[in-house]
């Protein structure tokens, strides 16, 4: 909690997939980079930042939920904190639910970062025909008031001193 903020590391090396790369479902990420084909594009270091702050592209991509993949990773957040739950009202001992936790907690971080993503970016639209900093290959000048409340909650969530 001492140190809050964000790195934006700038690389001089090109890449092929892309101007930068942020971490978008790890809520831990504090980072991006911006590689060198795209040093001078500002629009990439807002986009980037976009990312760790917690926002998707706004254009529809194949690795977006499905409505069966949706529920699927609820029910198993479900079975898991139901789980926990159960444990600590029957007693039992912590080593019991370390145990359990430990096997379910990598899968449970990663299906809550993509869950948190989801759901914080709910409109997705045809690639390149919107002026939002989250899509590619268009004007990017904005970012619609759902992402901006996204942006503020992680602000206060993850980079504010308190």
């Amino acid at each position: 909690a001492k140190k809050r903020g964000l790195v934006v590391f700038l690389s001089p090396i090109g890449n092929q997939d892309g101007g930068g790369q942020g971490r978008l479902n790890d809520v831990d990420a504090k980072h991006c980079v911006v590689y060198y084909s795209n040093l001078h594009h500002k629009e990439s270091f807002v986009h980037e930042i976009g990312h760790v702050l917690g926002l998707s592209h706004s254009f529809k991509q194949e690795k977006d939920y499905s409505a069966s993949k949706l529920e699927e990773h609820n029910f198993f957040i479900k079975q898991v904190d139901d789980r926990i739950n159960a444990m600590l009202e029957y007693g039992f001992s912590k080593k019991e639910i370390a145990d359990f936790w430990n096997v379910h907690k990598k899968n449970y971080k990663r299906i809550r970062g993509d869950l948190n993503v989801h759901y914080r970016n709910p409109y997705k639209f045809e690639q390149s025909k919107t002026d939002n900093f989250m899509d590619y290959y268009n004007n990017r000048v904005s970012f619609w008031k759902f992402q901006w409340k996204a942006i503020q909650d992680d602000i206060i969530k993850f980079y504010i001193a308190k």
